[in-house]
């Protein structure tokens, strides 16, 4: 069986861990929920998006308190414009704080980091896309994607571990990997034009037909087989069964509610010793 994603508690917050990254003792991750932060509606309560219409203080008062409760430096988030494609950027010593406090000074037209810089906060926001987190075992890296139908089909779960293996050397075959929260299959109703380039680019298990016959896509299916095709062993990636537009009382949706925060996925490389 594959392992799981738990709920954990960090004081006054509740987030989520992948079961196979806690004992990588070089990192700290999470996925957060939407609770406990300062936000209004329909931002309520732990927004963590500066580009969703939100006030600039209540976003970097969420952001200070989820740096807090898990130890990791404010000034060293690390953020990505997230435009829905497969660009990945490298996350040296000099990118630390891009988009920390602004959406502006993100690393642009960006879909997923990659880093093994010390100290590196990477973070990334989600509101029903597919939150990818990455980890180099071997050689202590780490990449955290975002991927929708766009990016899925791209193949940035492929991209993002040919950058990890041409800046660190990484053999996908000593990774591990975990795949958040994201909206379901069940909830998660496409054309028939993205379900035929999904079926085709990964594969038709992604596509299930409802009884009116309308296509409905799995996106955590489909980039659990891109990292899989990418040499990932399938014991080693975690897939969270949590659907974010069914659980309104957990999670933010941008297809149930499209005015609405963001969660956060989060890695981040803890100072060498």
């Amino acid at each position: 069986m594959n392992p799981i994603w738990t709920e954990k508690n960090l004081g006054t917050i509740t987030v989520l861990k992948a079961e196979n990254l806690l004992s990588e003792d070089f990192i700290e991750h999470c996925f957060t929920l939407r609770n406990g932060g300062f936000s209004p509606p329909p931002f309520d309560s732990l927004n963590l998006g500066l580009h969703v219409g939100d006030s600039q203080e209540n976003v970097i008062k969420n952001r200070r308190l989820i740096c807090e409760s898990l130890g990791v430096d404010f000034e060293n988030i690390t953020c990505a414009e997230q435009v829905h494609g497969s660009r990945v950027a490298l996350a040296t010593k000099s990118e630390l704080g891009r988009g920390s406090i602004s959406h502006i000074s993100a690393i642009g037209g960006t879909d997923a980091l990659i880093t093994r810089t010390p100290n590196a906060v990477l973070m990334m926001f989600f509101a029903d896309c597919v939150p990818i987190f990455i980890v180099d075992t071997k050689n202590r890296a780490v990449g955290l994607a975002h991927a929708g139908w766009r990016g899925t089909i791209l193949g940035i779960t492929a991209e993002t571990l040919g950058a990890m293996e041409r800046e660190f050397g990484t053999n996908p075959s000593e990774c591990k990997a975990a795949i958040g929260p994201a909206i379901g299959q069940c909830c998660f109703e496409i054309s028939e034009e993205i379900a035929e380039k999904i079926s085709k680019t990964m594969e038709s298990s992604c596509i299930k037909r409802q009884s009116n016959g309308s296509p409905h896509a799995d996106l955590k299916l489909a980039n659990k087989i891109g990292l899989e095709r990418a040499g990932v062993p399938p014991s080693n990636i975690a897939v969270s069964e949590c659907c974010t537009c069914c659980n309104k009382d957990k999670f933010f949706s941008y297809r149930r509610d499209i005015r609405t925060g963001r969660m956060a996925a989060i890695i981040a490389i803890k100072a060498a010793d």
